[in-house]
């Protein structure tokens, strides 16, 4: 709100917004507010607008002016601003290095060793700034250092890193952290797993912040994620399955990222903790629905279908914003039970079981049993599947219209071509996933209408849907129009369908050729591999009869889906 449209009211606020040059006039205006609130918000709203606007629009000068400010809180969100602008915020490195040392205020120091983190690489001039940042007496600087390092990438401070671990409990985890994102010295990292402290809280970036006798282990186990050779400590990390929250909740995250390489003694490891308490099986169940249980595991995996039992320990942290939410697999043993027996060789034989809990009075135990008969592919589900697109949970409905595509007839189909015109974005687009699973051609035109969607991910959907039915090639000129005029990932996307819709998407090579010089890296390179198709000729598009079906998966909450 802006004091003087108050004051004079709504008519000068139509004439100012209508002598506005461009869509930022006012969020400038904001930024020379007298008060600090209306500044810090106008910050945030630009930082909203990612590296790609802040090119465009060039507001770089104008936040920076900011790192000046007399209010400490305002300087703060000034730096966290320019390290969401790429390459206009790396312009101001130098500035932002200078607050570290020249900043009395631990916010505004802490704020510009995470801004020159999130610039990468581009900050790289400054490492000697956050280099002299290790060695603060204050262990928050010296974890924002750490982390910062790391995503700055410069490994030839790996060892520096490496031998924090004599620092504060926060340091040495952070330190984690920085070698994780720069992808090295995964043995010092590892480490830690056999570390403990009583003393320590576990906060490395993106760590649940909760207490725990096992802290600096829980930070390694998080940071170990990603990590080239991370497989090496999977006995480890299976053995730290326990009932400490914190060490549990790290230790089955990475090692559902590390599923793949879990060798056999590690996956019946995991079988023999189902036979524990419902909280460490629960955890077991998480990593197993991604490694597959075997057959000798479902028998535990329905027992534990029974616990109703939820972990809410990390309930605080995360209704605060201070974490992300916890996966319900985490927190709820049935709901992992039933993603594991979805994924499981002979899970087929608790179809009953899982049937049974569509009627669960959990919503979320209710999606999971939906899911799970979807991979299933229980067919005696499928009226109980319906219901679901009924239920007064949208993360029900979601499942049950996921489930459905594994099911095609003539039913489903035009059950799940309903929820086209439904209200939430995310109903809409996972319709559209689903009928595409089906290879729905009877709905194709219902289909073609979401091409003009207000949410980007619906188009998106739409356009794979399109791509997997053979009528689908009829609406190219709809979807070359996106290309051309849509946000990155929708434009990304139309192209690539463009390339799947045979002769007529082929028909508007021309118009594309705009789009080689895009400011985007990531359009022009798909413009160049479009042309390319169809300059290889009509063999080098798929026929639509063999293309195959396109998995997409948009989960409830994700950005861009609200409304």
């Amino acid at each position: 709100h802006f004091p003087a449209l108050s004051r004079n009211g709504p008519k000068m606020a139509v004439e100012v917004l209508a002598r506005q040059a461009s869509p930022v006039d006012g969020l400038l205006a904001a930024l020379r507010s007298p008060r600090s609130a209306v500044r810090i918000w106008a910050l945030i709203q630009i930082a909203k607008l990612g590296p790609i606007k802040a090119e465009q629009f060039q507001l770089d000068k104008q936040v920076s002016d900011l790192l000046r400010d007399e209010d400490s809180a305002v300087q703060e969100q000034a730096l966290l601003t320019l390290g969401q602008q790429g390459g206009r915020g790396a312009r101001h490195v130098d500035a932002i290095a200078r607050r570290i040392s020249m900043s009395m205020e631990r916010r505004v120091r802490v704020a510009a060793l995470h801004a020159l983190g999130n610039l990468g690489p581009s900050a790289g001039s400054v490492q000697s700034d956050v280099l002299a940042a290790l060695d603060d007496k204050d262990p928050a600087v010296a974890a924002a250092a750490c982390v910062a390092l790391g995503r700055m990438k410069v490994t030839s401070l790996d060892g520096k890193l490496a031998g924090m671990e004599s620092r504060e409990p926060q340091v040495v985890a952070a330190a984690c952290a920085g070698l994780s994102a720069m992808d090295r010295r995964v043995d010092a990292v590892g480490k830690q797993l056999s570390h403990r402290d009583p003393s320590v809280k576990a906060t490395c970036s993106q760590l649940v912040v909760l207490p725990s006798s096992n802290g600096r282990q829980a930070a390694a186990a998080k940071a170990l994620s990603g990590m080239t050779k991370a497989e090496d400590f999977s006995p480890e990390l299976v053995r730290l399955l326990s009932e400490d929250a914190v060490l549990r909740h790290s230790a089955a995250q990475t090692l559902r990222d590390l599923a793949p390489t879990l060798a056999p003694a590690q996956k019946a490891e995991l079988g023999s903790l189902l036979k524990g308490p419902p909280l460490v099986a629960g955890a077991a169940a998480f990593v197993l629905a991604e490694v597959g249980a075997a057959p000798d595991q479902i028998a535990a995996l329905e027992n534990l279908l029974s616990h109703k039992v939820e972990d809410t320990s990390a309930c605080a942290v995360t209704a605060s914003g201070a974490a992300p939410p916890l996966p319900a697999a985490l927190r709820k043993p049935a709901v992992a039970a039933c993603a594991a027996l979805g994924a499981a060789e002979g899970g087929d034989k608790v179809a009953p079981r899982l049937t049974a809990l569509l009627e669960s009075p959990d919503a979320e135990v209710r999606a999971a049993a939906a899911e799970a008969l979807g991979k299933l592919r229980q067919q005696t589900a499928v009226p109980m599947l319906l219901q679901g697109l009924e239920d007064a949970s949208p993360a029900v409905v979601l499942a049950s219209c996921r489930a459905l595509g594994s099911f095609p007839s003539t039913e489903t189909g035009a059950a799940v071509a309903r929820l086209l015109e439904d209200p939430q974005p995310t109903v809409r687009a996972s319709a559209a996933h689903a009928l595409a699973d089906m290879g729905a051609e009877a709905h194709v035109e219902k289909i073609a209408v979401l091409l003009d969607d207000r949410a980007p991910p619906v188009q998106v959907a739409a356009m794979r849907a399109l791509a997997t039915c053979e009528r689908g090639q009829l609406h190219a000129a709809a979807v070359c129009r996106l290309a051309l005029k849509a946000d990155e990932r929708t434009c990304v996307t139309a192209l690539q369908t463009l390339m799947q819709l045979g002769e007529r998407g082929a028909a508007y090579a021309e118009e594309l050729h705009a789009l080689l010089d895009a400011a985007t890296p990531e359009i022009a390179t798909q413009a160049h591999r479009a042309l390319d198709c169809f300059r290889g000729g009509r063999d080098a598009v798929p026929s639509l009869a063999d293309l195959p079906k396109v998995q997409l998966t948009i989960a409830a909450g994700t950005p861009g889906l609200e409304g």
